[in-house]
């Protein structure tokens, strides 16, 4: 795995990019700080390769 960070574009559909803005709002209030959208977008990455590797093989 690569050290290195790299930016990537993607582009979302309307009603994901309001799911990722609806999870950014509740990590604010959970964390009593400001989060902004790439943060959001971040965790839910890794949230959900997390998962992924939680599932049985085969």
């Amino acid at each position: 795995m690569s050290q290195y960070s790299a930016h990537i574009n993607v582009k979302l559909p309307a009603d994901i990019l309001e799911r990722v803005e609806s999870y950014r709002t509740e990590l604010e209030r959970y964390m009593k700080q400001p989060v902004n959208r790439s943060a959001a977008v971040r965790m839910l990455i890794v949230s959900g390769l997390e998962s992924e590797q939680k599932k049985p093989k085969g």
